[in-house]
């Protein structure tokens, strides 16, 4: 039985992601602003604000994961557009109970004296680093 997915974004992570679930055989919303279609067969587009956390949950609905693959482009918008998005990705998922996946970035961890790991704390001390483990 195919399972309901649900990407936001639809930049190289988001179309990727979007087309590996879809490959396999499950259902695929890609939610953009615009909507637009980014071509891959048998995935439903939809357009709406991320950020709207009642308008992501009823697109989410069923859903049996919500993949957070959105990425605001312009750096200095981040402290405006990230925390609203963050939170409603998060809110939808608690909703409707989805699997909430999550795709990150390194900024978080700060500088390192070695291997990264994933366990290691979150110990950014530059904006954006901060902003991303602050959410």
């Amino acid at each position: 039985m195919p399972r309901h997915h649900v990407v936001v974004g639809a930049g190289p992570v988001g179309r990727h992601t979007a087309a590996l679930l879809s490959e396999r055989g499950d259902e695929v919303v890609v939610v953009t602003r615009s909507g637009r279609d980014t071509g891959q067969p048998g995935v439903r587009h939809v357009g709406l604000d991320a950020a709207d956390a009642d308008a992501l949950t009823a697109v989410a609905d069923s859903a049996a994961a919500l993949h957070n693959c959105a990425n605001p482009g312009d750096y200095t918008q981040w402290e405006r557009v990230w925390p609203p998005l963050a939170s409603s990705l998060l809110t939808a998922a608690e909703r409707t109970g989805a699997v909430y996946a999550i795709t990150g970035n390194l900024y978080p961890y700060g500088p390192v004296d070695g291997p990264m790991r994933a366990d290691l704390p979150d110990a950014a001390t530059d904006h954006k680093g901060v902003l991303r483990a602050r959410m």
